[in-house]
């Protein structure tokens, strides 16, 4: 498996997109970043975390 990652700057911070792929194909997304809420006790929010149905049960690790 491999992962994608392209860093954004936005108005108020950073946000990742990772884009997972298994054998040659996209997997899954996720992003994440600075938190929206001003006072979020944990200094990272995931937005999105989706993984594609045909991908679900199996294995990420060859």
């Amino acid at each position: 498996m491999s992962t994608h990652r392209t860093p954004a700057e936005e108005a108020e911070g950073t946000i990742t997109v990772a884009v997972a792929e298994l054998h040659g194909e996209i997997s899954g997304i996720a992003s994440a970043g600075t938190p929206r809420d001003h006072d979020a006790t944990r200094p990272v929010e995931l937005f999105v975390l989706d993984l594609i149905a045909d991908f679900h049960g199996h294995s990420a690790v060859s």
